[in-house]
Formats: structure tokens, sequence, C-alpha cells
């Protein structure tokens, strides 16, 4: 069983298959009461067998599947408690339904209950893959009210969404409120905000953030060699690309989908302008002129080359 006290009034609660006696436990709290200070109320919540299911449904997105459960609790004279309602804010939050969410929020409150940390978590997934970072900072001072700690799944969603959006100095600030609350950046974090410094051009910071990223034991993987690609072929450098896409044909990286595209790109740029001796850009200069200084980077060290081993090769044969 378990108790809380709130606004006057103890609540007893037991689980629907705990075994009964929940009013007789009640009956004995309340005689051990001065008449007159707590009003004691029992209700009975979801079974064992409820909270497997709640949580299955939760996890994969059914909130029609939590709502028929959350009813069968109450016919059966049960209360459904906020772990019940939480996980149908998650079902909703994974589905990205931002209003069914909002809606079984205010019922909560209605309740007077609020989501718990899975939901809140949630909730600032579902406005992070919308890049509605406005909408988590407004999760994040709810969460602040009630003690629910913001972790580093729910500050990467904050910085993805910054940088879906192009606000770079905004996802720098991100990293530092992580560190500063003690919360070490992901690779995801990291990946996050080297695509947002390549959809903007800044690829002198790109290779900062690269090598941040291999400071703290991780490596560049599909998605960092995809922005990476992308962020110089976007700038017209293509012998960066290219050589880009050197270095992850070194790592023995299998390139996905999105990685394979940004190669195809890059081929494709490379062909389009091979007949050109003008360079586009300053950096595209320095590249041709054969200098591997600026290569000469933590995370490779190779010269440009032709990317002779993606040369030719499909979206599907590469993925094998």
């Amino acid at each position: 069983r378990q108790m809380c006290i709130r606004d006057r009034r103890i609540f007893v609660q037991e689980p629907a298959d705990a075994g009964g006696g929940l009013k007789v436990f009640g009956a004995k709290v309340a005689a051990c009461l001065r008449p007159g200070t707590c009003r004691v109320t029992c209700h009975q919540t979801a079974s064992s067998q409820q909270v497997a299911r709640l949580t299955q449904s939760a996890k994969l997105g059914r909130p029609a599947e939590a709502e028929a459960i959350i009813s069968d609790i109450i016919r059966a004279g049960g209360t459904p408690d906020r772990y019940a309602w939480s996980a149908l804010v998650s079902a909703h939050a994974k589905l990205g339904a931002i209003a069914a969410m909002k809606r079984v929020v205010s019922d909560m409150a209605a309740k007077d209950l609020y989501p718990n940390d899975h939901a809140y978590n949630s909730m600032v997934a579902a406005y992070g893959r919308l890049a509605q970072p406005d909408d988590i900072l407004s999760l994040f001072s709810e969460m602040a009210e009630r003690d629910i700690p913001v972790n580093k799944y729910c500050y990467t969603s904050l910085l993805s969404s910054y940088a879906k959006q192009g606000r770079v100095h905004e996802a720098e600030g991100v990293v530092h409120k992580m560190r500063a609350a003690g919360v070490e950046p992901t690779e995801v974090t990291y990946n996050s905000l080297i695509s947002a410094y390549a959809m903007v051009g800044c690829m002198d910071k790109v290779e900062g953030v690269i090598q941040q990223m291999q400071s703290a034991g991780m490596q560049p993987d599909n998605f960092t060699f995809a922005s990476v690609i992308a962020g110089h072929t976007k700038e017209g450098d293509k012998y960066s690309a290219l050589h880009a896409c050197d270095q992850m044909a070194g790592t023995g990286l299998q390139p996905d989908f999105v990685a394979t595209e940004a190669i195809k790109s890059a081929q494709d740029a490379n062909a389009g302008n091979h007949s050109s001796s003008k360079p586009r850009t300053k950096r595209s200069q320095q590249a041709k002129r054969g200098s591997n200084e600026r290569h000469s980077t933590t995370w490779g060290t190779s010269t440009p080359r032709r990317c002779s081993r993606f040369r030719g090769r499909t979206p599907a044969s590469v993925d094998g």
C-alpha cells in the first residue's frame, strides 16, 4: 500500500490485486488521527498486470490501449493514479499528438495530479521532434517547480530543436547549461550541434565539436559524416567534402541512407564542377593547392582524394 498527504487529506491506495482489506486499513489510519485534522480517502489503483500493459502502451505509442486500461480500472471501482495518466500522456507524445497530450495533462491538473518524469521526458521529446524549443523551455520550468530533473535526453531534444531552426547560438548555450548542471553531452548532443553548425556553414566549428566529441571518448558516426559532407557540399567546397568521404571510408563505417545521399551529392557536385579550374570558395582554394594543414585534425589526416571507395555505388549497394 501507498499513502500520501495532500491538502489535509491522506490518500491510501493499493493495487487491485493486492489482496483486499484496504478499507479496514484506512479505518485504522483514521483512528490514529485527531478528530477533524485530516480526512482519509481509500482507493484501488491498477493491478500489476495493468501496470505492465500501461508501460507497454506508453513505450509503443498506443494511447487507445492506455485509455482502455484506464476505463477498466474505473469500471472495477478503482481510481487511475498519476502513473496511469502519465502513461497515457507518454503514449500520445510518442505519436506526436500534441493536442491530445495537452488534453490529458489538463485533465490531470483538474484531478490535482501532474505528469511523472517519464511523461515529461516524452513530452519534451515530442516537442523536440517538431522543433519547438519554446515549448520545451516551458516544460523545463514546470519540471523545476516540481523537482523533476532535466536529464541529458531532454537537453538534447532542446538542442536539436534549436539546430533544426538554425539557431546556433542558442544550441551552443544548451551545451553550456548541460555542463553547468553536471550533465554530460551525449553522442546525439554533439551530432545535433555539428548539424547546426553545418547548416549555417560554420565548418571550422564543426571540426572543433568533433574534437570535443573524441575527447569525450566518442567517435564520429554516420550522422556526423553526413553532416560534415553535406555542409562542405552546401558551401561549394567539393574538395573538403570528398576528403570527408575518404575519412568515412577509412573508418570502416557502413554508410546508412542519409550518409549515402550526402556522399552522392558530393560526388555529383564534383562531377558537375570537374571541368572548372576556378574554386568557388576560399576553402576550396586551400584544398585545391593541396594544403594538408587544413585537414590535420584529430579525426582524420589523409589528403583529399576522389572518394574512390564509394564511386559509382548506389544507396542499395552501399547498404549491403
